[in-house]
């Protein structure tokens, strides 16, 4: 369905209000307002979720990502955002179910998913600070597998490695990214 009239008018104001840099404010207030006259209407509330989400204020953000339903077209989006705010709070749970979800989405061929490397390196991360060192290793691996030339997923694979005791494992990992 459509948005109302005056929702929509807010919410365009919103996305042409650009401020000084780094000055969001007049961006959020006219989204705030488009959220608020329209409650059902995702497009505000993932804006304001994104606005929050690029300043790191991972607080603000998950409380509009949160709200943004994982079967609309934003969904895959705001949660793989949902879980990188999670890693930066440092609560590798939720982060985990967030990445596990897209993982997830992926397999069922959801909303276009396909399976993305940058996810399996995500979740390996969370899964590595859960102390879920072999799970980590297989996404890892997975992530290295799909896009090789990413040096982070190697450091990450290597570390997880390290972390299971296997140093000489470890060694292969932490040269890949200098041969590239």
């Amino acid at each position: 369905s459509l948005p109302r009239a005056d929702a929509f008018e807010a919410f365009v104001r919103g996305l042409l209000n650009t401020g000084p840099k780094g000055d969001d404010s007049g961006r959020l207030r006219f989204l705030h307002e488009a959220a608020r006259l329209d409650p059902t209407w995702v497009e505000p509330v993932f804006a304001l979720g994104q606005t929050y989400f690029s300043h790191r204020d991972c607080d603000s953000a998950l409380l509009w990502l949160s709200r943004v339903p994982p079967a609309t077209s934003y969904g895959p989006e705001a949660s793989f955002d949902a879980g990188i705010c999670h890693l930066l709070r440092n609560d590798p749970g939720r982060a985990e179910a967030a990445f596990a979800g897209l993982l997830e989405l992926a397999r069922q061929g959801a909303n276009g998913a396909s399976e993305m490397p940058e996810v399996l390196n995500n979740v390996g991360v969370a899964r590595m600070r859960l102390g879920k060192d072999s799970e980590a290793q297989a996404d890892l691996e997975r992530a290295v597998e799909l896009d090789p030339a990413v040096g982070d997923y190697w450091f990450n694979l290597g570390l997880a490695r390290l972390r299971a005791g296997d140093a000489e494992g470890a060694m292969q990992p932490f040269r890949e990214p200098a041969r590239g």
